[in-house]
């Protein structure tokens, strides 16, 4: 499995459709042959830019290969208040996780 970022649009206020598009674009024409060829998975994880929404994600894996692109659910990086309600919507696509530290509230030294 290989961890991706997909990146942002690159303009701050874009519309997310053209780096969503974009991430499409790519992964069905490049890289989702490539980890076939490989025999390995792709997680892209939730990390800001075209990945901020549960939406985002799932609208490129579902236009790509879900048996090959699934998400990296990193339980620290949606906002809240609707942290819970983003992963619900990304959990069932998930091919891994990560959970730190922003679960716990460590003690102040």
């Amino acid at each position: 499995m290989v961890r991706i970022n997909v990146g942002n649009t690159g303009k701050e206020n874009a519309d997310d459709t053209l780096g969503v598009d974009r991430v499409i674009k790519i992964f069905n024409e490049d890289l989702v042959p490539l980890a076939k060829e490989l025999h390995i998975r792709i997680s892209m994880e939730n990390h800001g830019g075209v990945s901020k929404t549960a939406a985002n994600i799932v609208k490129i894996i579902k236009a790509t290969d879900p048996k090959t692109v699934g998400a990296l659910v990193d339980f620290g990086n949606f906002p809240l208040p609707q942290k819970y309600d983003e992963v619900a919507i990304v959990a069932p696509y998930a091919s891994s996780k990560s959970s730190t530290k922003t679960l716990c509230r460590w003690p102040k030294s």
